[in-house]
C-alpha cells in the first residue's frame, strides 16, 4: 500500500523593520536594543489570525539608526523576504527611505 505524505506548505517571509534611536533609554546606554511596539503589535495581530499565520512567517528587525545602510540592506536581504514593512516615525524617516 502506498502512503501519501503531506508536506506543510512553505511560508512566505514578511520582515517588519523598525529603526530606533540608541542611547535614549536608559539615557546614554548605547548597548540596549529597543524592541519597538508597532512591529511587535503588527506581528502579534497577524500571528493570531489562523489564515495569515498559516501562510506567512513574520520576522522583526529592530535596527539602530546608527547602523550603516549597507548593513541594514544585507540584514533584510539575508531573510529573503516576500514583503518588507517599515515602522516609520518622523525621526527615522531618512533611514527607512535609504533602505527601501
Amino acid at each position: 500500500m502506498n502512503r501519501v505524505t503531506f508536506q506543510k506548505p512553505i511560508k512566505k517571509v514578511v520582515v517588519l523593520v523598525g529603526f530606533y534611536l540608541p542611547g535614549i533609554y536608559p539615557s546614554g546606554d548605547y548597548t540596549v536594543v529597543s524592541d519597538l511596539l508597532a512591529p511587535a503589535f503588527l506581528k502579534t495581530a497577524a500571528d493570531s489570525d489562523p489564515e495569515i499565520a498559516e501562510q506567512y512567517e513574520i520576522k522583526i528587525l529592530n535596527i539602530p539608526t546608527t547602523e550603516d545602510i549597507e548593513s541594514v540592506v544585507h540584514s533584510i536581504n539575508d531573510l529573503n523576504p516576500h514583503v518588507v514593512g517599515y515602522s516609520v516615525y518622523m525621526w527615522n524617516y531618512d533611514q527607512m527611505v535609504e533602505s527601501s
